[in-house]
């Protein structure tokens, strides 16, 4: 197993891929139009039967900021996943999950092929701060058969991890399986 670096690999990608033109794989933007009701029906966004909490739906778990969009918001508007202690999935109670999933996405579709550039932005809730005594994790790619993250970042105190780090810290895993 060959393990690369995300920032190498994200200044690999900058130095060389700038004036690179390349096919848009899946784009979770939304427009102003489109409300919290429709995260609950099929969708050309995100799929509607992901993970969540029992009995819950995505128009409980979303909202729609009224805050300054980021810098690729053009056109569109922001949105925020919450969770809460009713955000219990499967019955592991040790954490709380909430998960957008791309409506795209299989598993074995072609976001799964080939290099990919993944764009996010995430910001703190000043009016609503995280729990830092709990780990977060705020974005990750999984493989189709749960086994593995090739990537993940993450907040808080992680389980498992140094008791010494500090938890408002963002830090990411990364891992690149080749051959």
């Amino acid at each position: 197993m060959h393990k690369v670096a995300i920032p190498l690999l994200f200044s690999l990608l900058v130095a060389s891929g700038s004036s690179q033109s390349c096919n848009l794989q899946f784009d979770g933007r939304v427009p102003p139009s489109f409300g919290v009701a429709g995260f609950d029906t099929p969708n050309e966004f995100f799929s509607d039967s992901n993970v969540l909490g029992a009995g819950l739906s995505f128009s409980q778990l979303i909202q729609l900021p009224a805050i300054s969009a980021s810098l690729f918001d053009i056109g569109t508007i922001p949105i925020e996943a919450t969770i809460s202690d009713a955000s219990i999935f499967n019955g592991q109670t040790g954490f709380r999950r909430a998960e957008l999933l791309p409506a795209s996405n299989s598993g074995i579709d072609d976001s799964t092929t080939g290099v990919k550039t993944l764009h996010f932005s995430v910001a703190k809730d000043l009016q609503r701060p995280l729990n830092l005594s709990h780990e977060y994790q705020l974005v990750f790619l999984e493989s189709n058969d749960f086994s593995t993250n090739q990537f993940v970042l993450k907040t808080g105190t992680i389980l498992g991890g140094d008791a010494a780090a500090d938890p408002d810290a963002v830090r990411q895993k990364s891992e690149c399986k080749v051959g």
